[in-house]
């Protein structure tokens, strides 16, 4: 029996879901059938009254076995197929050839919005679902049980856990009413300040999700939970909200998916999840739906949503009710609703996705690599409701787009920052903005009667007219990271002069909902000590300048055969010890490395040493893009390396690139994923525990880059990250921005462009008459081929006369300037109308003439050839550490458009530089980490661990040990230094001696002997 309180608590919601469409009703006057787990006397009556003229067609074909044929077709439809699709699509009759409604939902397509009230809403109280036990409220329509709720409330010391728990453990997943997707859809367990929910109940195996709105509401910035209202539980939303007949309908036809999985033994799909929206996404969908009716099209909105959020599904539901929106004339909001993604590879689950809401052919077209950028046309000119593209197909097209002047577009960007600047994203708002409308802006300005007729042909003036936001576009840019840039232009500009995200779901709400790990709470840094030297004394004299010499030192100290050999046994043996156990035994790795060179060496380098360790258990995969050529390795073993055939699959053959993600994911064997600028953003695993990385991260990348570990899983309790390159400080930097909300304090400098453009001239490099020369031949007609001889004649005089400027920095200068007039060009014109036709001139101009002035510019000098690792040491820097985020906002600065070129370096001798470095990153280093050092104490410790009296005199004292072994080991230097003189002088480069190492090494293998004997 359910406590008194908790019984109130029951009532003040019956009370209010009666007072808006719901019906109490008493279990007992249901007819409800156990063991079928519905009333079919209820879901006959709604039939015959909602839909009287196919019932009457039933009766003519089946005749007094009519309501038998109904319910037995009902039954077996929704065990194949299940509920949902039941509710949504109807009985199918196929000997009437009629299809029957069991739901009518508000708007089914046919004849405008239907009246819902033919629906029957009941709210029962104690549902005595097998005739002995009950559920606290269920909500029943048509005779369907779809909702359950159990409640609890804290004065009788329980909470929403125990509700949880009820659900898990007294309610069998084998009851009628509990079979998944055949009768109840989504199950609550509550306390009036916290919500949970499933859609499958699986016992023990349940598992639920957090159905809050977050700490500060919805779509705010906050963490986990509720906000406190005034006369109201904390949790009121639900049924203010969530459970009015009107929005709970809409959520069953519009948002609910069922996911299928394939069996690999019998090679069919069977019902694997249910999807019901999580509040936030249920806010930002109604919410961007109902700001696009109240002010229209050409609005631009930033979604700043963490990892976790469901962003797929986020997107999905969002292109799906663009789609469906109509104007005051009942015509369609959108000609199309068009969903970009800067993968080049589609992403397969949003397109899942979206095509599961709409089972009409011609509704959704995906814009795959076989359709290519004319499908990409066709979609478009066609009307297609929703497209599913790349955003890399625009600039192919964008010319040639035939659209119509009232034609408007709805554009989901799926990450922001691929929408916000460069060829492509202009040539989407040139293809698809509206030019007439923009055309009488630009006219209004310029005051030129020409101006009234439009060359549709004319790229330069359609690209002009297309800057800034266009009238007919619509812009719902979603990402968890937002850059300056992606803040500027998506963003919304609030009363406090900041720009911010139109709706937020924090990283900071993501982790404390339990959606994400927090991948910052266990990270292990490592720290490194080297020295470098000179290969010859010849480069002593050397002019260099510090930085490039610093890229180099780096470069050659992170690719060193050792240093790697050092990191690799770190790795693998960490690994084994502390995370393969991880995940049921499921675990894997990601190791990030700086470059596909490094990631080469790393590949081969973890299969020499699990293969010298006999290990079995570990193989590993490589990923990067194109051919990889490896100096060290002879030609006749491998050149050059490339993906494909560095990794080998269970069958022995080689993996396809686009099987890699496809075989770590399925086969456990594969424990650890080497990646090179791939994959350390953008994918999506899981079993993904560990990150070694072993790369320089900073801001955004940093985020996305970690971020591969926090995906959530059954049996995955947390992650590790371990870092030899970055420290603590350095990632948390990076994180804080966007832990809760990152807004923008400052605009663009609409003047910068015109103080750019001063600045180049007075390079006196060109002149008026080369950028009109240059703007005039590429003002062409579609279709005609560019007079690329006439170019080059136009920039030949202009590229001597910078050759012509005898100082390096000066023409770095210029260079540096034009580079930054057109990024600033590219970007300006992204945020608002540029309509000053000089400027656009001047654009082209620079545009045209960046890679020429870049094709001059001398190699810098390889500082790799005459440098040379002389020590090195590697240690852990910082114990395992949580890393901890403040709650406060990010903000961010747009940098001025202007900005001066920073000064350049003054060269110094290489020498100077080393010594410099080498006090710097040299610190702690002994005698004992240099190479040849370690190199010869190797040597050393395999021959004495042979050796029987070494073995022997580990038995004493470590004193007459050490006087045994340290003659060997001065024995083995000097049979050494026979063969290597220069090795043996670089030994004495120290204070410490021969006889200091030659201790050191003897007391160092005491220790390790003692271990085996």
């Amino acid at each position: 029996m359910a406590d008194n309180r908790e019984k109130d608590f029951e009532k003040d919601i019956e009370k209010f879901l009666n007072q808006n469409g719901w019906n109490s009703e008493k279990f007992n006057n249901l007819s409800f059938n156990v063991k079928k787990g519905y009333s079919p006397r209820i879901l006959l009556e709604f039939v015959k009254t909602s839909q009287p003229e196919q019932w009457e067609k039933l009766q003519k074909v089946f005749k007094h076995e009519a309501e038998e044929k109904f319910l037995s077709n009902f039954e077996r439809q929704t065990q194949d197929y299940g509920l949902l699709a039941v509710l949504r699509n109807g009985v199918k009759l196929t000997r009437a050839n009629i299809r029957i409604k069991t739901l009518i939902v508000p708007d089914d397509g046919e004849n405008g919005r239907k009246k819902i009230e033919k629906n029957i809403f009941q709210i029962v109280r104690q549902f005595y679902y097998d005739g002995k036990n009950s559920i606290d409220t269920v909500l029943m329509v048509n005779g369907l049980p779809i909702i359950g709720i159990e409640l609890k409330t804290l004065q009788t010391h329980q909470t929403y856990k125990n509700a949880v728990k009820q659900w898990k453990e007294n309610r069998s997943p084998n009851e009628p009413i509990f079979r998944f997707n055949q009768r109840m859809l989504v199950f609550f367990a509550m306390d009036p300040y916290h919500i949970e929910m499933t859609t499958k109940l699986e016992g023990n195996e349940t598992f639920f999700l957090p159905f809050n709105q977050g700490s500060n509401g919805a779509g705010k910035v906050g963490g986990a939970g509720n906000p406190s209202v005034s006369n109201q539980y904390p949790v009121h939303y639900l049924w203010d909200d969530v459970l009015r007949p009107e929005m709970m309908l809409t959520i069953i036809s519009d948002y609910m998916k069922l996911d299928w999985k394939e069996d690999k033994k019998s090679k069919t799909k069977k019902m694997d999840k249910l999807i019901f929206p999580r509040y936030h996404q249920l806010d930002v969908v109604r919410k961007l739906v109902k700001d696009v009716y109240a002010n229209g099209t050409g609005i631009n909105y930033l979604i700043q949503h963490s990892a976790g959020s469901g962003k797929s599904n986020s997107i999905a539901w969002l292109a799906y009710s663009l789609s469906h929106m109509l104007d005051e004339n009942r015509n369609p909001f959108f000609t199309s609703v068009i969903v970009v993604t800067d993968r080049r590879v589609l992403d397969r689950q949003l397109q899942d996705t979206i095509k599961s809401f709409e089972q009409t052919t011609s509704f959704v077209e995906t814009i795959d690599n076989k359709k290519g950028s004319r499908g990409l046309k066709q979609a478009i000119e066609d009307g297609r409701k929703i497209i599913i593209t790349t955003l890399q197909k625009f600039p192919e097209i964008y010319q040639e787009l035939d659209i119509r002047s009232n034609a408007r577009f709805a554009i989901i960007a799926d990450e922001a920052h691929s929408s916000q600047s460069g060829k492509s994203a202009e040539s989407l708002k040139v293809g698809l903005g509206d030019p007439e409308e923009q055309l009488r802006l630009y006219a209004e300005i310029e005051g030129e009667e020409e101006a009234n007729k439009l060359d549709y042909q004319d790229e330069l003036v359609r690209s002009r007219l297309a800057s800034g936001k266009q009238g007919n576009l619509s812009f719902f840019a979603f990402t968890a990271t937002p850059k300056n840039k992606t803040l500027e232009i998506f963003g919304t500009k609030r009363d406090d002069g900041k720009y911010h995200p139109f709706h937020i779901y924090s990283m900071k709400q993501a982790i404390e909902e339990g959606f994400i790990l927090d991948v910052l709470k266990n990270y292990t840094t490592y720290k490194e000590a080297y020295k470098m030297a000179e290969k010859s004394e010849e480069y002593k004299k050397v002019d260099a300048k510090p930085s490039e010499v610093k890229k180099a030192i780096l470069r050659a100290k992170d690719l060193h055969p050792y240093v790697i050999s050092q990191k690799v046994a770190i790795i693998v043996e960490h690994f084994r010890e502390k995370v393969m156990h991880k995940i049921n035994g499921n675990a894997k790795a990601m190791l990030v490395t700086s470059s596909r060179l490094a990631a080469v060496r790393y590949k081969l380098e973890i299969e020499k040493y699990i293969t010298s360790k006999g290990y079995t258990d570990i193989k590993t995969l490589v990923a990067f893009s194109g051919d990889v050529i490896d100096e060290r390795v002879p030609s006749t073993i491998l050149k050059p390396f490339t993906e494909p055939n560095m990794n080998i699959g269970p069958n022995g053959k080689n993996i396809k690139e686009s099987q890699t993600k496809v075989v770590f994911h399925e086969h456990n064997e594969y424990k650890v994923l080497i990646v090179a600028m791939k994959y350390d953003t953008g994918f999506d695993e899981p079993l993904l525990h560990t990150m070694y990385v072993d790369k320089k991260l900073q801001g955004i990348k940093a985020v996305q880059t970690l971020s591969r570990v926090n995906r959530v899983m059954r049996d995955k309790n947390d992650t590790f990250i371990l870092d030899f390159v970055n420290n603590a400080e350095d990632i948390k930097k990076a994180f804080q921005p966007y832990y809760t909300e990152t807004g923008l304090v400052n605009e663009t400098d609409d003047e910068g462009l015109d103080k750019l453009k001063y600045k180049m001239r007075v390079f006196g490099v060109y002149s008026d008459v080369d950028v009109e020369q240059v703007y005039e031949l590429f003002n062409i007609k579609v279709g005609e081929d560019l007079n690329r001889e006439r170019l080059h004649s136009l920039l030949l005089p202009i590229q001597r006369e910078y050759l012509d400027i005898q100082d390096e920095e000066t023409q770095k200068n210029f260079r540096y300037v034009v580079r930054k007039f057109v990024r600033a060009y590219q970007y300006t014109s992204q945020l608002f109308p540029l309509y000053d036709v000089e400027l656009e001139k001047e654009a082209v101009f620079a545009r045209v003439l960046l890679p020429v002035l870049e094709l001059t510019t001398s190699d810098s000098v390889n500082f790799v050839d005459k440098i040379e690792l002389d020590s090195y040491k590697i240690v852990q820097d910082v114990k395992e550490q949580k890393i901890e985020l403040e709650v406060k906002d990010g903000e961010f600065k747009v940098p001025s458009i202007d900005a001066d070129p920073r000064q350049e370096e003054e060269p110094e001798k290489l020498e100077k530089i080393l010594e410099d470095i080498n006090s710097r990153f040299g610190i702690g280093l002994t005698s004992q980490d240099k190479l040849v050092v370690k190199k010869l104490w190797d040597e050393a410790e395999k021959e004495m661990m042979k050796d029987k009296s070494v073995i022997s005199a580990s038995k004493n004292p470590i004193q007459m040990f050490t006087a045994t072994v340290v003659p060997k080991f001065i024995r083995l230097i000097a049979d050494y230094v026979e063969r290597n003189k220069t090795a043996y002088e670089k030994i004495f480069d120290s204070n410490e001696g021969i006889n200091q190492i030659a201790t050191n090494f003897a007391e160092d293998l005491y220790s390790k002997l003692h271990k085996f004997y």
